[in-house]
């Protein structure tokens, strides 16, 4: 009889162990979930910044780029004359903006390069007048691009004012 009660009693022993083994067990598995999914929500918001990071660096390249390209052709055109002239005098001229873009503040520069005479040109007096556009623009979001292109004016001298440009290269 004895050998019976004993027999009963570790079974319910063992019984309550186990029960308490799985709960630790649950408790232990429900963390480390818990764990992986806050890393998870934190990965997702890291994501989503890096996207919207490059997403506004792209558009801060594009209206750099688009303001480039519209003083490139304002100065080819002969439309910037007064800071031509003005960056022939001081080797550098700011440029009025050409280029609107919400949220975007785009600024550019002019310098002047040089100047080249026009080979095997039938008239004479003609001259490349060599200039550098800089541009650069900052975003609301703080994204900046800086973009410079290079670009060769030709005109007769008497189309700038009479100034002894100084060296700026």
């Amino acid at each position: 009889m004895k050998h019976k009660q004993d027999r009963k009693r570790l079974k319910t022993t063992t019984l309550n162990m186990q029960q308490g083994i799985a709960m630790l067990s649950a408790l232990i598995f429900l963390t480390i979930l818990t764990i992986a999914g806050i890393t998870a929500a934190r990965m997702a918001t890291l994501e989503e910044r890096m996207a919207s990071n490059a997403q506004f660096q792209g558009q801060a390249f594009q209206v750099t780029l688009s303001e480039l390209e519209t003083q490139v052709d304002e100065v080819n055109s002969g439309n910037r004359e007064l800071e031509m002239n003005s960056a022939r005098a001081t080797c550098n001229a700011v440029m009025p903006t050409a280029v609107a873009f919400a949220g975007a503040n785009p600024n550019s520069s002019l310098r002047y390069m040089g100047e080249r005479p026009v080979e095997n040109a039938s008239l004479k007096d003609f001259s490349y007048y060599l200039f550098e556009l800089n541009s650069n623009t900052s975003m609301n979001s703080g994204a900046t691009s800086n973009q410079s292109m290079g670009t060769r004016f030709m005109a007769g001298n008497f189309f700038f004012d009479v100034v002894n440009a100084p060296d700026c290269t």
